[in-house]
């Protein structure tokens, strides 16, 4: 997930094409990763990919919480690959990626 606007990559960017920041220091003082603001400065149409919403619903989502509780309440607790598998079903289920 992006924790920067398009508007202080734009911002970086022009500080960079302008010579008054290096790429290092455009990415720190405008909090972008420094791979990103090189990859947009070298090609300046590239566009930054959003794919598919990777989040489950409220029911699917309630579903683990409740199938955890039971594997807890069973002296089983759910492993993190248990939970792994699980989710995976679930957007196997659902077509998300498919």
């Amino acid at each position: 997930m992006m924790k920067y606007t398009q508007n202080s990559l734009c911002q970086a960017m022009a500080s960079v094409r302008r010579g008054h920041l290096t790429i290092s220091k455009a990415a720190q003082e405008f909090g972008i990763p420094r791979t990103t603001l090189h990859d947009h400065c070298k090609n300046p149409d590239l566009v930054s990919k959003k794919g598919p919403a990777k989040q489950l619903t409220e029911e699917e989502t309630q579903g683990l919480i409740n199938f955890a509780l039971y594997c807890a309440g069973q002296r089983m607790p759910l492993t993190r690959d248990q939970a792994r598998l699980y989710i995976q079903e679930i957007v196997r289920r659902s077509g998300i990626f498919g």
